[in-house]
């Protein structure tokens, strides 16, 4: 039996827009590409994230979007610098500390000598904490939660840039994985540990993009 192997440069009809959003997988998805760009069997990968590259100094043009703060006390509570340029992400680890006080979070946080006036994206399940960072003169707002998968559709989307230092981060990246049924296959879930830093990340996407235009909001 023979098979005839179709990829979308075969559809005549397809918008521009689709056409440059398949070509950019090539970089940021080699799984997906190999499905939707060369139209062969993806290969399983566990990993939520595979598409990282690292970064030393940030480039010129690029713009601060905010910062990310997820809560913890036993699970750290963590602090990442989330900036972006054209279609790629830069994100740096500043904190990431266990059994730490909210006030004690807040002094790290202002010992970093950070502009307090700038856009701080919390977990909203602690609006105690948050209403404590903003008497603390620190602009914290909480985020409006769209589903985990989103999050990770709006990291994917863009090419992702880790700064070296950030050890955490990039632990947490190599250690997100999809959830698997009974028989080993993947689930559209990811399990729900070692993701403190990449919570803040999404936080912040989820409130800097428009999230059905794609519009950065600064």
């Amino acid at each position: 039996m023979k098979y005839t192997i179709t990829t979308y440069k075969d559809n005549p009809f397809l918008p521009q827009i689709q056409i440059d959003e398949i070509e950019k997988l090539k970089q940021r998805d080699p799984n997906l590409w190999r499905i939707f760009g060369l139209g062969q069997k993806g290969i399983p990968t566990k990993m939520v994230f595979t598409h990282q590259q690292y970064y030393t100094d940030l480039p010129q043009g690029a713009k601060l979007l905010g910062y990310g703060i997820d809560w913890g006390y036993s699970d750290p509570s963590t602090l990442v610098k989330v900036s972006k340029m054209d279609e790629n992400i830069f994100c740096q680890e500043l904190l990431y500390l266990r059994n730490t006080t909210i006030p004690d979070f807040i002094y790290k946080i202002k010992d970093l000598g950070l502009n307090n006036t700038d856009d701080f994206i919390c977990d909203s399940a602690n609006p105690q904490a948050i209403e404590e960072l903003r008497r603390n003169g620190i602009n914290a707002k909480p985020v409006k939660k769209n589903s985990i998968l989103h999050g990770i559709d709006l990291i994917k989307r863009n090419n992702l840039f880790i700064h070296n230092d950030s050890i955490n981060l990039q632990q947490e990246l190599f250690s997100y994985i999809w959830k698997t049924d009974k028989n080993n296959n993947n689930l559209d879930e990811p399990v729900d540990s070692d993701n403190h830093l990449i919570d803040g990340i999404r936080y912040v996407l989820e409130m800097k993009i428009g999230r059905n235009t794609g519009v950065y909001i600064y």
